[in-house]
């Protein structure tokens, strides 16, 4: 069974971000379409892909044109369990997922520490309730012009890419023209966490990938 969803022009008010997607399970799930929508999110994640999905394979999800107005108020590290992330990519469960592009993604700052990018496979919750015990694996995923703006020029602001074991794995995470508080992301800025199991991580300060 293959599932497509394509939301437009919206405006999300969100406690918890958008996670539940995958949550039934389906064979897999494909051709996600956000496109032109505002987020607002107070204590959790603009988007969480992965957690709580019952599918086997997610692929095709491709986010642009959004503004996240506000984000969460409640730091936590990105060891923690419930860390908070504007973009959380979890899979779990042997779930592939992969072909993720979020492109023209403009994020304000209140001056809170955030977590920008925790692209991390994960044993995490299960859609029926029960924790996982196998994490997944993440592939080709792009963030393309997305901006961090706003209040207090030095807070905590991470990225992080790595896997949980060598089938638990990362390949393939591209960062073009990505800024924080005006400067260019790159694998030696302050607050970039690359590894272990995770391979072809790129970084560059102008578009590079064709238009998908």
């Amino acid at each position: 069974m293959i599932i497509y969803v394509i939301v437009a022009i919206v405006f999300f008010g969100i406690l918890v971000g958008i996670h539940e997607f995958g949550h039934f399970a389906v064979a897999k799930l494909c051709g996600i379409r956000v496109e032109d929508c505002v987020f607002w999110t107070d204590c959790a994640n603009a988007f969480r892909i992965g957690y709580e999905c019952g599918t086997t394979e997610m692929s095709g999800i491709h986010v642009r044109n959004i503004d996240v107005i506000h984000c969460s108020k409640v730091y936590r590290p990105p060891s923690h369990y419930w860390s908070n992330a504007v973009f959380w990519l979890q899979p779990s469960n042997g779930m592939t997922l992969s072909d993720c592009l979020f492109e023209n993604i403009r994020i304000r700052s209140d001056g809170i520490d955030m977590i920008l990018v925790q692209a991390e496979p994960r044993a995490c919750g299960g859609a029926d309730g029960v924790r996982y015990k196998q994490a997944g694996r993440l592939r080709d995923c792009v963030f393309r012009n997305v901006s961090v703006t706003g209040e207090a020029p030095h807070p905590i602001c991470d990225v992080v890419v790595k896997g949980r074991s060598a089938e638990e794995d990362v390949e393939g995470i591209t960062f073009e023209g990505v800024t924080r508080f005006g400067k260019v992301l790159d694998a030696t800025a302050p607050q970039v966490q690359i590894g272990p199991f995770a391979r072809n991580v790129q970084f560059a300060p102008l578009p590079m990938s064709p238009k998908r």
